[in-house]
């Protein structure tokens, strides 16, 4: 089955949003509908979702890529492969 030519079964009550998966719509019930906040320990940041933080988390760890040339540190591949040093 391919998702992309399917229409979406699953819809949240509360808002009318339609999921093809659904743990899209458990997931979107939990992080929209359930009020629970995921506070960081290190900022002010509040997630609404354990994902989130988790993913916000990354900002406060030290960056583990370097550029072999200048030593540049970077989080993510996608900036390291965006860095242009000559």
């Amino acid at each position: 089955m391919v998702l992309h030519q399917m229409h979406p079964q699953h819809k949240c009550d509360k808002c009318s949003k339609m999921y093809f998966r659904v743990q899209d719509l458990k997931e979107h019930v939990n992080t929209a509908h359930a009020g629970q906040e995921f506070p960081c320990g290190q900022c002010a940041y509040v997630g609404k979702s354990a994902r989130a933080l988790k993913h916000h988390g990354l900002l406060h760890d030290p960056p583990k890529l370097s550029c072999t040339k200048c030593s540049e540190r970077f989080r993510w591949r996608s900036q390291l492969a965006a860095h242009s040093c000559k």
